[in-house]
């Protein structure tokens, strides 16, 4: 299960940081950064992982969103050639 999957990983790093990937509101899942090193995460780290995280969001919304074109763009092509047929002019 995944608890445990993540129990095993993380039994291999002295350190980890999760971010969420948030865009409008909806979360896409999270961003975790492993270390092997222990580290103190300050304000400065947290910022920098969840501004790489903020990026990581956008490009699958963007992907998401380049998705969902692609499918009405091919609707509308649908729609048009049956149109196309219909048409007794």
């Amino acid at each position: 299960d995944a608890i445990e999957r993540d129990r095993r990983v993380l039994a291999h790093y002295a350190a980890s940081v999760a971010v969420p990937l948030i865009i409008k509101e909806q979360v896409y899942g999270s961003l975790v950064l492993y270390y092997a090193d222990p580290q103190e995460f300050t304000q400065e780290k947290v910022n920098v992982a969840a501004t790489f995280s903020e990026q990581a969001a956008l490009a699958i919304e963007n992907a998401r969103l380049y998705t969902a074109e692609l499918a009405l763009r091919q609707h509308a092509e649908r729609f048009q050639a049956i149109s196309n047929d219909w048409d007794v002019s």
